[in-house]
C-alpha cells in the first residue's frame, strides 16, 4: 500500500501512494489497552527534510512525556503550556492567556492535580466567576463573555494535556455558562464622523493624523501603532499594514507581524490623511533636527518627543483626553 524505508532517515516516516509523508510514533497503550499514536502528515511537496526534522521534534515530546503525568499540579502544567504553547502565538494571545491564568483559574484550580479536574469542578469555577467577587481590572464584574473566554483557555490548556496523554479527556464539556447580554456596536454615523473631524482642527497635528488614519483606514491600534514611512506611497496614495507594534508583558516593546496573515493588506488614503500626513511629517523632522543626537530615529510614523514609537495605550489615552 505504502513505500517505507527501514533506513534510520526515514524510521517513523511512510511515504504513501500519493507521495504525501507521513509520521507515526507509537506512544503506548491507552485506558482502553489499545495503542497510542502521535500522528502528522505532510503533502507531496513537503521536503523530507522538514519531515526529518518534526519527526525529531515528536520523538523528543515523546521522550519529555515520560516524566509527567495525571498527578501534576494545575499551576505548574499552567506554566508549562504557557512556554511549549502559547509562547509561540502572539504576544497580545500570551499576556491574556498568562492573565487569565494568573487572575481567575490559578487561584482556583492551581493547586488541584490534573487528573482531579472535573466537569462539575470546571462549573463550580463558572459559577464563581460569575459572583460579584470576581471582578476585572476595572474593578467591575466579570461579563458572560469574559467568563466564557476563561474557560475556553483552560479548556485549550486542558486539551494540550489530553494530547500528552496526561489526562484521558479534557472535562471541559456540557457547562453552563451565565447568559450572554446581545451586544449592539455603536459606530459613528456620517453627521457624527463631520462633528469629530471638525474638532479635530484644532487638535495637535499628530493627533489629528492618528484619528484621520483610524477613521478613514480601519487601522487597529497595534497596525497604526507599528506603521513605518516606509509603508507610505504618498504617489499612489496608498499604505501597507505589514505589522503592528505591541507592548507585552512577556517581551516587553515589540514589532510584530499583524493579527493574522489576512490582516496584511494595503489600504487607499483619502486626500485629508494624506494633507494630515504630510504636515505631521515636517513637525516630526523639525522636532528631530532640533533634538539632534538625542533623538531616537525610530522609523515609526508616531513617535513621542523623544523619537520613540507610540504604544497603542498611548494611542488610546489620547482619544480618552
Amino acid at each position: 500500500i505504502y513505500m517505507s524505508n527501514k533506513d534510520d532517515d526515514m524510521k517513523y516516516i511512510t511515504i504513501l501512494p500519493n507521495g504525501s509523508k507521513r509520521i507515526s510514533i507509537r506512544l503506548g497503550r491507552g485506558i482502553d489497552g489499545k495503542y497510542l499514536y502521535d500522528t502528522k502528515q505532510f503533502n507531496k511537496d513537503v521536503d523530507i527534510k522538514v519531515v526529518r526534522k518534526e519527526r525529531d521534534k515528536m520523538l523528543e515530546n515523546k521522550q519529555n512525556a515520560k516524566n509527567i503525568d495525571g498527578s501534576m499540579l494545575v499551576e505548574t502544567f499552567a506554566k508549562k503550556w504557557l512556554t511549549e504553547v502559547v509562547l509561540e502565538q502572539s504576544p497580545n494571545t500570551y499576556d491574556g492567556c498568562f492573565s487569565k491564568l494568573k487572575y481567575h483559574i490559578i487561584p482556583y484550580l492551581g493547586h488541584y492535580r490534573l487528573k482531579n479536574i472535573t466537569r462539575d469542578l470546571v462549573q463550580e469555577l463558572i459559577n464563581h466567576l460569575a459572583t460579584k467577587e470576581c471582578l476585572n481590572k476595572k474593578g467591575q464584574k466579570l461579563s458572560p463573555t469574559t467568563v466564557k473566554h476563561i474557560i475556553n483557555i483552560l479548556s485549550s490548556m486542558l486539551n494540550y494535556a489530553v494530547d500528552l496523554h496526561m489526562i484521558s479527556f479534557n472535562p471541559c464539556r456540557d457547562l453552563k455558562f451565565p447568559k450572554q447580554v446581545k451586544y449592539d456596536k455603536q459606530v459613528y454615523n456620517s453627521d457624527e464622523i463631520n462633528v469629530l473631524l471638525d474638532y479635530l482642527k484644532n487638535a495637535s497635528i499628530q493627533n489629528r493624523a492618528i484619528y484621520v488614519l483610524l477613521l478613514t483606514t480601519g487601522l487597529r491600534r497595534g497596525e497604526l501603532a507599528g506603521l513605518w514611512w516606509s509603508d507610505i506611497d504618498f504617489k499612489e496614495k496608498t499604505l501597507s499594514v505589514k505589522k503592528a507594534y505591541y507592548k507585552t508583558k512577556i517581551k516587553g516593546k515589540i514589532t510584530t507581524g499583524p493579527k493574522s496573515k489576512y490582516s496584511i493588506r494595503t489600504v487607499g488614503l483619502s486626500d485629508l490623511a494624506l494633507v494630515c500626513l504630510l504636515e505631521y511629517k515636517e513637525i516630526q523632522e523639525t522636532q528631530k533636527n532640533a533634538m539632534k543626537d538625542n533623538w531616537n530615529n525610530a522609523p515609526n510614523v508616531f513617535t513621542d518627543e523623544f523619537g520613540n514609537p507610540l504604544s497603542p495605550d498611548a494611542i488610546s489615552s489620547r482619544w480618552i483626553r
